[in-house]
């Protein structure tokens, strides 16, 4: 433990003072449109589930239904997102299973 302790001190302070350079957005523009692509998984740590894997992968479009409305911090615009998860993987030791959707 004490190995590593300099290392994250290291890790926390540069965290700490590179954040002096980070900038706002200025939010999305009205009529404007979003595409996000994503992939994520995971496996089991321990005990039964130590050999259970999962992976998947998903798009999501979404666009700007208004111009900003509302007073102060809860100033924003209303958005509308369609998610599409498109593949899921399951491995354990029994079987393999993927799904498509």
């Amino acid at each position: 433990m004490m190995k590593i302790l300099p290392a994250l001190s290291l890790m926390l302070a540069y965290f700490l003072l590179s954040g002096t350079g980070a900038r706002a957005q200025s939010g999305p523009e009205s009529g404007g449109h979003e595409l996000q692509v994503w992939t994520g998984g995971g496996h089991g740590l321990n005990g039964s589930t130590s050999d259970t894997g999962v992976w998947n992968v998903g798009a999501r479009y979404g666009w700007v239904l208004t111009n900003a409305v509302g007073p102060g911090p809860l100033r924003g615009r209303f958005e509308y997102a369609v998610d599409v998860v498109r593949c899921l993987f399951w491995r354990s030791r029994t079987a393999p299973l993927m799904d498509w959707g």
